[in-house]
């Protein structure tokens, strides 16, 4: 499936009933675990290494990929919700 990020990771994001992507610090994914794989409508293993927002389809101003900047520069969580966020 997809690349792996390492062994942990996989055992842990293999038995999340959730989505869980991996993003390297410029924001192309670098994995995703079976539960969003399965979900998505995208291909896959073409996503590995694109930026998260063309694979979403996403503006770069987007409150997800807005998050994913806070993550990755603050080093600070971030929580999205649809319900929240009914773009999401």
């Amino acid at each position: 499936m997809a690349p792996t990020y390492g062994k942990v990771f996989t055992q842990v994001a293999d038995n999340f009933e959730t989505g869980l992507m991996l993003l390297d610090e410029d924001l192309k994914v670098v994995s995703m675990n079976p539960w969003l794989a399965d979900r998505v409508r995208f291909d896959v293993p073409a996503s590995f290494g694109q930026h998260v927002g063309r694979v979403f389809d996403l503006e770069m101003d987007s409150r997800f990929i807005l998050a994913c900047q806070q993550v990755v520069t603050l080093g600070t969580p971030a929580m999205l919700s649809n319900r929240l966020n009914p773009i999401l």
